[in-house]
């Protein structure tokens, strides 16, 4: 059976899970010494289990940093920001007893995710990703605009699943809209981010006259040969789209090739990487980022959106795994 990429968030993560439970696992500026559950606390009646993590670190704001890139890199993980009852955050942060420990420059900081949540298991790749995450400063910036993203928009994975929902409708209200272009804004801010950005401008298209530019694609394509992504799955759900419209008819919206599954209002497909990118860049510069009155913005649909969050996580995770 066939899916969309953008359907299963965990494939991506397979690199990180023979390594995630060798810990202690070293950082920039923590360390993190073990990840167990343990018995609640607060009710021991509902015999629920909560998993604590033991950072060490020289200092209590530092432990706030790795507090917050654990729940960043879950968020990278989930490729949506909680929803439907999955109540969770970042882990609140207790010091260890207030007892200095190994060193005079080392202290034990207890960060215990108080909320129940489906997603513990993922607990010790989180870790793993935080730890990478905090070694280069480019790829934190990043991370911080894939969870503003996630934040103003994103889908629970399954729900593109074309065999539940074949076509989620557009969004009929104008906040909505807004809320959405400015998403996908978020998730293009993570390309550039990561150096994948077209550098197009109105002088220097990303496609002449249907064609991808040969400068434009030369300078991009010494990037994709580095990275391990050639390809990315994009959802395209029900008629052609007026957005697809706007920027087929000034050239700005190149080919694809359709999945095996694709029939009738699901046209989801095989995206090369350089068309993706020009895909997202274009709908950000012509349609949401700037002046939106007289935009085809009300055909802007949650594939949009999802297709520029698949397209930024993949980028972002392929650089993780490659630092």
């Amino acid at each position: 059976m066939e899916f969309n990429g953008c359907f299963f968030t965990g494939y991506l993560l397979e690199n990180y899970r023979k390594g995630a439970d060798k810990l202690p696992l070293r950082a920039k500026f923590f360390k993190i010494d073990k990840v167990t559950p343990r018995e609640s606390k607060l009710n021991p009646s509902k015999n629920e289990v909560r998993k604590e993590i033991v950072i060490q670190t020289n200092s209590f704001e530092n432990a706030i940093k790795a507090q917050k890139l654990i729940f960043y890199a879950s968020i990278l993980d989930c490729a949506h920001y909680p929803v439907n009852g999955i109540n969770y955050g970042p882990p609140r942060i207790y010091p260890c007893c207030n007892k200095v420990v190994i060193s005079k420059e080392n202290y034990e900081y207890l960060g215990l995710w108080e909320e129940k949540t489906e997603l513990w298991d993922s607990i010790s790749e989180w870790v793993e990703l935080a730890c990478r995450l905090s070694y280069r400063k480019k790829y934190q910036y990043a991370i911080y605009k894939y969870y503003l993203g996630c934040y103003l928009h994103s889908n629970v994975p399954k729900h593109l699943n074309p065999y539940e929902n074949y076509n989620l409708k557009l969004p009929k209200f104008e906040d909505d809209q807004i809320r959405m272009g400015l998403a996908i804004v978020s998730y293009y801010s993570v390309i550039e981010e990561l150096g994948f950005d077209l550098g197009a401008s109105k002088d220097n298209p990303s496609y002449i006259k249907g064609a991808p530019n040969p400068k434009l694609y030369s300078a991009l394509y010494k990037k994709i040969l580095k990275c391990g992504v050639k390809r990315v799955d994009f959802n395209f759900r029900g008629p052609i789209t007026s957005i697809e419209k706007y920027l087929k008819g000034r050239g700005r919206m190149g080919t694809y090739k359709k999945s095996r599954y694709a029939k009738s209002n699901v046209r989801d497909g095989s995206v090369d990487l350089y068309e993706a990118i020009a895909i997202i860049s274009n709908i950000r510069s012509s349609v949401v980022a700037h002046k939106t009155y007289g935009k085809p913005i009300k055909s802007l649909s949650v594939y949009d959106v999802s297709n520029a969050n698949h397209l930024a996580r993949t980028l972002l995770l392929d650089a993780l795994r490659n630092s």
